[in-house]
Order: C-alpha cells, then structure tokens, then sequence
C-alpha cells in the first residue's frame, strides 16, 4: 500500500503524518462455478493481516530534496499466510479504504476530505488449478518529471511460465459510501466500482490533452509523459493466461506524482565509425564501436530494431549485446 502524505511542510525525507493502518482485512468471495455471471459474491472468509513493514519511496533524481521537497510517499508492506476452503470456482480477494487524496487532478474527489475510496482487487483461480501470482520486478515508480517521458518497468516475473498481459485499465474506487475500515459487504456486488474522470480526462489518457500514457502489453514497460505538474491516478492489470484460459488478474493502482525537475541534458554520441554497411553469414559476430556521454551522469541504455532482431522472420533472431565497460 502506497500513502501519500498530505502534510506538504514537513522537510524533505519526513512524512511523519501520513500514518498507515496497523492492519488491513482482505475479503476473499466465492466465484460460484454453477453460476459464473451472479454478481452476487458471497464472503467465505475475511482476515486482518498486519503491516510488517514501512519506508518511505525515494524522489528521482540524486539531489532529490532540490528536486521536489514538498511531496513523500510511503510504502507499507502486509503480510500474512492464510488459508482457504476448496474453491471449484476461485476467489475474489477484496479490501477496500477511504479515501483518496483531495489534490489528485484527473479524478473528481471533492474536498474536504475526498469522497472517492480504493479497492485493491485480484483473482485467483480454483483449486484444482496450481498456480502463484506474478511477482513486480520491482515497486512502482511513484515519481516522474514534468514534460518528459518516463519509462517504469511495471514488469511481473511468473514461476510458473503463465503468459501476462498488460494494460491500462479504469482505477476501482471503494463502495459508496467511502468506507475507511470493516465491515465488508455480504455479498459483494459486482462490478467493483470504477472512479469518476474530471472532463478531458481517461484511463488511456491519464495526464489528458497534451499527455502519454503507454503500457507495452506483453513486456509491462510503461512510458507516461505529463504536461503539467500535479497528482494523477493510473492503473495497470495484469491478465494471467494458461492455454488461452484467463486464470488469474492483478492490479496495480499508482497516484503519480509529476514533478518540475532540473533541466536534463540528452547523451552525446561521443564516438562510432564511418561504416554504415555490414555484411556477415550466419553465426558471425560483428562489434563496432557507438559510445555515449551523459553529462548529467544518467545511466544511458540502448537497443536494436529491425527484422534480423525479431522472430519471424530471423529464425533464431540476432541478438546485440552492449559492452557497459567501452
């Protein structure tokens, strides 16, 4: 769970004030296998897992405080093992909060308080079915800079081999009214909820008019480029298929803050050769020298576009390797 903390006159690196819960309680509802399309979920079990963790998410950059020092966002980690009776039809696991932050631009959530709530959400298959949910790579990128495209690796590693597939979809919000803690509702109803959009503004086209927001569907990277500093919320699923079967979905709910960051300067292509055409047989290996400079010290990756790189129709495809030391 990611919290953002609203008190903007702390210094940077504190965010004492955005407390999170000791606890969160997970609903797990019934996916009737008799009657699939029931909107009516009923609660078989509910469980209150403890916060075991909590650190704060650093800003980009490394003069992070000269950056942004107004805003914090911390992370809280939940974690406990459960156990839940035979399911043919799997399971809905639901928890809910209220409420979102008020200053939050592409969503409507008016204040005081904000009215709209989140609900975290996934699906796991039935029991006959064994399977383990995908793993991020690594945590989401809460921070990007304004007018500048950022590419997130919103990538998941599944163990067992399933296919995940990636887009943006309509953040959930929580049901009316915003709820902060349990009971949950029995049964649930379905469908979850969705938050409303201010005008202008859509899951595809989070930052609206003049923004960017792409997810490469079966890598998970992400690139989002906002005109405009300010809060936005996005969200990516994460479809899991076996044999064509949809058996597991997984989301990823991020308020995204856009920040003015110091001036970036592109890398300089300090050195390649003259040679532009190359001729070579299966099997050969070629190295010739393109170097780079980044003034700003940035890490600079690169890659490889064309048909001798993709499979059709190269059969196996070429594969480029950079030297990080030359």
């Amino acid at each position: 769970v990611y919290r953002f903390c609203e008190d903007q006159t702390l210094p940077c690196g504190t965010c004492t004030t955005a407390v999170l819960d000791g606890s969160v309680t997970v609903g797990a509802y019934t996916q009737d296998w008799l009657n699939p399309n029931d909107p009516n979920k009923v609660l078989a079990a509910s469980f209150t897992i403890p916060l075991t963790s909590r650190s704060f998410v650093p800003l980009p950059g490394a003069s992070q405080c000269a950056t942004a020092p107004t805003v914090c966002v911390e992370e809280g980690i939940y974690t406990m093992q459960v156990e839940l009776p035979p399911s043919n039809g799997g399971y809905h696991l639901i928890y809910q909060r209220c409420c979102r932050n008020t200053n939050i631009i592409n969503i409507i959530n008016p204040p005081p308080f904000g009215t709209e709530g989140q609900t975290y959400y996934a699906f796991i298959p039935p029991t006959f079915i064994n399977n383990s949910s995908p793993t991020f790579a690594q945590p989401p990128v809460p921070y990007i800079c304004v007018n500048d495209t950022a590419s997130i690796l919103n990538t998941a590693f599944d163990p067992d081999g399933d296919v995940i597939v990636y887009s943006l979809v309509h953040p959930y919000a929580s049901t009316p009214p915003a709820v902060a803690l349990p009971p949950l509702p029995n049964p649930y109803t379905f469908p979850i909820p969705l938050v409303p959009y201010q005008a202008g503004y859509s899951a595809t086209q989070p930052f609206g008019a003049g923004g960017y927001a792409n997810v490469n569907a079966f890598t998970g990277i992400s690139q989002y480029l906002s005109p405009a500093t300010g809060n936005y919320v996005v969200a990516v699923e994460l479809q899991e298929f076996r044999n064509n079967q949809l058996i597991g979905i997984t989301r990823l709910d991020m308020q995204i803050i856009v920040v003015a960051c110091p001036p970036n300067n592109p890398p300089v292509l300090s050195s390649t050769t003259s040679q532009i055409s190359y001729v070579a047989n299966e099997g050969d290996s070629l190295c010739f020298p393109i170097t780079f400079n980044d003034a700003n010290g940035d890490s600079v990756f690169f890659n490889a576009i064309g048909n001798i790189f993709s499979n059709p129709p190269t059969n196996p495809p070429a594969v480029i390797t950079p030297n990080p030391n030359s």
